[in-house]
């Protein structure tokens, strides 16, 4: 089926990202389980290149890998991937050095650190990827078997 609420190009990241997050839970934690993993950003697997690869991948599949549409979803996958491993990750350990610098700086103790978003690792974005690759094959074989 083409189009639609069943559409693969918005089931397959939806999947993607619900499933991601879901794992989040267990790679994140420790021996407790920690609901605020579930909409955290950062972690195992990469919930943003699980949305764009699984997009991407739909695309391909549905349409070509030759096509224009192929193209540009994966482009905006590559910018989407690049911002999640190292933009992310550099504003996220200024965060964390931030966070430091208050807490050892006397006048400043009681200052409210900034909120620490965390990017990727290669690691964390190559688990995503696989995901959204896997994701949009089985939503695509289950709606056209």
């Amino acid at each position: 089926m083409k189009g639609g609420i069943l559409s693969p190009y918005l089931l397959a990241p939806l999947c993607a990202w619900l499933l991601a997050q879901f794992l989040k839970l267990f790679f994140r934690s420790g021996k407790t389980i920690d609901i605020y993993n579930l909409y955290r950003s950062g972690g195992m697997p990469s919930a943003h290149t699980a949305v764009v690869v699984s997009l991407a991948t739909a695309v391909g599949l549905q349409v070509g890998f030759d096509s224009v549409d192929f193209a540009i979803a994966t482009i905006f996958a590559l910018i989407v991937i690049y911002d999640a491993m190292n933009v992310r990750y550099i504003v996220g350990e200024q965060g964390m050095l931030i966070t430091k610098l208050l807490a050892s700086h006397k006048d400043l103790k009681g200052t409210k650190a900034p909120k620490i978003i965390r990017g990727h690792t290669l690691v964390e974005v190559l688990a995503g990827a696989l995901l959204g690759v896997l994701i949009a094959c089985f939503i695509l074989f289950v709606q056209n078997p």
